[in-house]
């Protein structure tokens, strides 16, 4: 519990040198916990060694057991860490098994509807995405921008400045 704390202030404190550093301490003295692997590879992916990420989650996915939470967050980040790899279809993948085992995480559906929208991909199922990502966190201007923006991919120029304006404010 005191090693994950660590990892997690070191996360918050945006600390990602001191985080990889000890989450790789941290994952020799406990190999076998999977959440000290999830903050390493948090930090590996902060400072874009995506690499890193991509085998620490991988691994960290086939040693999470009755932890769904923890499990569509792996899945989560290797969406995260696929795009930064330009590994579309690994992304959307991951995607999709975070959001088959929790549906309603908001970051997950912004992110997987941004990233598609980019590619003008599967754009109505991005739109209900974002809408239900802003749906589950209204004050979000992130999540405010990217409906607007999957809107203007959609031609749906109106609604897309709306949204876009309520973002900037």
């Amino acid at each position: 519990i005191v090693w994950e704390e660590l990892l997690r202030m070191d996360l918050l404190m945006e600390d990602y040198n001191h985080l990889l550093e000890y989450g790789r301490l941290c994952m020799e003295l406990y190999p076998e916990q999977p959440v000290a692997m999830l903050f390493t590879a948090l930090g590996a992916y902060q400072l874009k060694d995506y690499q890193l990420a991509e085998k620490l989650l991988n691994r960290g996915v086939k040693m999470v057991a009755g932890n769904n939470e923890l499990l569509a967050q792996f899945y989560m980040y290797l969406g995260d860490v696929y795009h930064a790899l330009h590994k579309e279809e690994e992304s959307d993948q991951a995607y999709e098994k975070s959001i088959q085992i929790k549906d309603n995480n908001s970051y997950v559906l912004n992110n997987y509807s941004y990233y598609l929208s980019l590619r003008g991909k599967d754009l109505d199922k991005a739109e209900d995405m974002s809408k239900r990502a802003v749906e589950m966190d209204p004050e979000n201007s992130s999540f405010q921008d990217t409906y607007g923006w999957v809107l203007y991919k959609l031609g749906r120029y109106r609604d897309a400045e709306e949204w876009i304006a309520k973002a900037l404010k």
